[in-house]
């Protein structure tokens, strides 16, 4: 069985790969919002990861652009729990002040 790590980036570029695709519909629209941004970040990082690992290169850099991606997507999971859902019965605070 080859390295756990690849299956599971594998896994998240296929998962990544929906996202984007259910994401298209917006356009160029898609690409500001941060969300997007952080998960086309991690996508890129893993198919970075997997290609470094598979060529039995140098992975510090990979392993280092992995670390920043995750920290992309760790600060939208924490907007999102602290902010946005307590939020969502407010709702109207958004847009009205």
């Amino acid at each position: 069985m080859k390295d756990k790590s690849i299956i599971l980036n594998i896994i998240i570029i296929i998962l990544e790969c929906i996202g984007l695709y259910n994401c298209l519909e917006l356009g160029t629209k898609m690409f500001l919002l941060y969300t997007v941004l952080s998960n086309i970040i991690l996508l890129i990082s893993s198919i970075y990861y997997v290609y470094t690992k598979l060529r039995n290169k140098n992975i510090k850099n990979a392993i280092i652009f992995r670390y920043i991606s995750t920290i992309c997507t760790t600060l939208t999971l924490l907007v999102v729990i602290f902010i946005l859902v307590p939020l969502q019965n407010n709702i109207d605070i958004l847009y009205k002040g």
